[in-house]
């Protein structure tokens, strides 16, 4: 496959499965052993769950394991969808990054914290590479403090000072 079809996988699977929940289509785009780089957001679940984390690598990394992250999103921001800017978008060989904002109301319990009807709005950027036409690792970064601040569960006054 081309630079130019991961692109246009990569903008498939934000567009298409996360914004519109195709499933089926999850399977066409993405490897089932899809291995997830996201070390901040075990720490910060395993810190707001009280020192059991909620979500472990094992749990993320696969198809599956997407797919249940997307739906723990959607069950506390059911209004949740990511906006990219295609021009953000950059591709070279097997590697495909973007940067990304992430936009929901928190109607729903997340990581151990109580809806707050607040809306988040904060930006991601990510580092996915391919392998025979499908998605196969993807690293992941966001601001989690900013994150846990929009919801509510922590100052940033009082991290700072910490």
């Amino acid at each position: 496959m081309s630079t130019d079809d991961n692109k246009q996988i990569f903008l498939r699977v934000i567009r298409e499965v996360i914004n519109n929940g195709d499933r089926e289509l999850a399977a066409e785009l993405i490897d089932e052993n899809f291995q997830i780089r996201r070390g901040g957001l075990q720490t910060t679940a395993g810190l707001m769950a009280g020192g059991s984390a909620a979500i472990s690598s094992q749990e993320m990394s696969s198809l599956e394991g997407f797919m249940r992250g997307l739906t723990m999103m959607l069950q506390a921001f059911p209004d949740f969808q990511l906006e990219i800017d295609e021009a953000s978008v950059v591709a070279q060989d097997d590697t495909v990054a973007g940067i990304w904002t992430l936009e929901g109301t928190h109607d729903g319990p997340f990581l151990g914290i109580e809806p707050t009807g607040n809306r988040v709005l904060i930006e991601e950027a990510g580092l996915m590479r391919f392998a025979g036409g499908k998605m196969v690792e993807g690293w992941f970064l966001v601001d989690e403090l900013a994150f846990l601040a929009a919801l509510g569960a922590v100052s940033l006054k009082t991290a700072v000072n910490a």
